[in-house]
This record gives C-alpha cells, structure tokens and sequence, in this order.
C-alpha cells in the first residue's frame, strides 16, 4: 500500500483494521512510557509489591515477635506479691510481711523488697553500724543476700524520690534502690523502703530481670516501728505494683530498671503480662504503630504497657 496516496474512503476494510488497531497500540505504549516517567523514582510498583505469606518452614521466625519476651507469673505470700520469670520462687519472707525475696531456679539471680522503720538509737550506732544510714542497711543486706562484700558506688543517682546505687562484688553486680522518710514518732529516726536487683557480674541483662522481679513486689502490711505506735507509710510512697493505671514506688522503681533496658508489658486480650528489652524488642514501625508485638502464629498482637 501506498502510504502517500492513501484514501481512507477507498481503502479496505483490512486496511482500516489495521490503521485503527496500530494507533490504539501507540496510544496504550505511550500512556504506560508516561505514567512510568511521572512516578516517582523510589515509588514501589506492583512488581515491588510483598505479600506476606504464613512462616510456615522449618526455620520460620516470628516477624515482629519481641526476641527478649519474658513471661511472667505471678507468685505470692500473704500480703505480698510480685510477677517473675517461669520457675522463679519466693526464697524469704518475714512474718509481718513488710519483706520479700525472689530467687531464679538456680539461684544465680535475686529480688528483694523490704520496708522497716529505723529508731533514733538505731542510727546513732547503738545496735551496730548497719544501721546508721539507707547505704548502710542496704550493704549489709546485699552481703547477707550474696555472702559477699559489696562494692557500693559513691555517686547514687536521683530516681524520684529514690536514690539508686549501683554495686559489685567478686561474682554479682546489680542496684540498690532506697527511698528515706520520716516518722512522727522518732523524729531522731527514719522509714525506709528497698528494692535490691543482684545479677551476674559484667551481664546487665541479669541485672534488669533480677530488677523487674524487684520492681513489681508489692506488699500490704503494715509498717511497725520498733518503738512508737504503728506508723502507715504515706499513701504516694507505700508498697505498690506499679500496676496499669496504677501509682506507686514501684513505678519509681520500674522507671529506673527502664533505664536499666527492661520493662513490663501486657496482652491486653489475655492478661498475660511479659518482661521486654526496652531497646531490642521495641518496634516503631509496627503494624499498628510503634509498640512492643508478640506473634502467635500469624497474629501479630501489639502488647499495652504496665502489669495488668
């Protein structure tokens, strides 16, 4: 065919075909060439596109799974109680229940909580040095707890109204939390309420679930001072759980082991409450938001925090 004399009035129904369907051709090429030239150079295409699909193999790992997610249960004894890794056991408890200590199944990590009331005598040496200060009474009771001289350091650091102190010795290390207060009865005297975390020396890990054990003791009992009426500690500073929605020393105590690397979490479906890696196991872009996510089987579930 003869392109320069064509005649479309003459030209055969084949030929009209073809010329018809050739300029649909070109006007589908050169929409896609546009559309691919108008987009932006790093926009995902439906080639890039990834679904998903259930981890089903051998080796299949959890996709956002928190890889440091402890579970937690919850152990008690009269008045008091905490939550602590599986297989963790109350290892000490005295019989006004104003004291609670926690030991791991092989003892190698401890949490301890304790609240007493320190008379004027008391401080003044007359029953002992251990006595005579919060650093004191908090040397003489990790030594009692480990068998072994600590090293407490000389800068404590301010945590609400805590003061925290760090401390080592040949085989341990972890912190001692001491929040001091006074009593009306013996003005020449203090209360004073301790959390105490001893891990492995050198592993900070140890440290932090020792910490979170320690943390999450609360206790009901009463505080008797050794001479006096009985004294109730005031109600923002008394024995709490740091629980959701709660406020109590303990979240003064939870905040600092944060600081430490772990934390407390929850399922709010089904209550389970899981110690977490505040670092590792954070997730900020998770399917529904920063979080920190479990997975089980392929639900993913974003976990809320505080012990529920």
């Amino acid at each position: 065919m003869d392109w320069r004399d064509f005649s479309w009035r003459t030209a055969s129904p084949l030929a009209k075909g073809l010329i018809v369907g050739g300029a649909i051709l070109v006007l589908v090429i050169g929409a896609y060439l546009a559309g691919r030239q108008g987009a932006a150079p790093n926009a995902p295409t439906a080639s890039h596109r990834v679904a998903v699909a259930p981890n089903t193999g051998a080796d299949a790992k959890p996709v956002m799974a928190a890889t440091n997610l402890v579970p937690l249960t919850k152990l008690s004894s009269g008045p008091c109680e905490t939550f602590a890794p599986q297989g963790w056991r109350i290892a000490d408890q005295n019989k006004d229940g104003t004291t609670l200590t926690v030991t791991s199944a092989d003892g190698s990590l401890t949490g301890a909580y304790g609240a007493m009331a320190i008379n004027s005598g008391q401080v003044q040496g007359l029953y002992g040095p251990q006595f005579q200060s919060p650093e004191a009474i908090g040397a003489y009771l990790i030594k009692a707890l480990i068998n072994e001289d600590p090293q407490l350091d000389a800068n404590a650091e301010t945590v609400g109204s805590y003061q925290a102190v760090k401390f080592t010795s040949a085989t341990h290390s972890g912190y001692y939390l001491a929040y001091r207060f006074p009593i009306a009865a013996d003005p020449g005297g203090f209360g004073l309420i301790f959390r105490i975390a001893i891990g492995s020396a050198g592993d900070a890990h140890s440290v932090g679930v020792a910490g979170a054990a320690a943390a999450a003791i609360r206790c009901t009992a009463r505080l008797h001072p050794p001479t006096g009426p009985v004294y109730h500690a005031p109600r923002d500073t008394s024995h709490g759980a740091g629980r959701t929605g709660g406020g109590a020393d303990s979240d003064l105590a939870g905040t600092y082991n944060a600081q430490l690397g772990t934390g407390w979490v929850h399922d709010p479906g089904t209550g389970q409450n899981y110690n977490v890696d505040v670092t590792s196991d954070w997730r900020e872009n998770g399917p529904e938001g920063p979080g920190y996510y479990k997975q089980n089987g392929n639900d993913i579930t974003r976990l809320e925090p505080g012990l529920q």
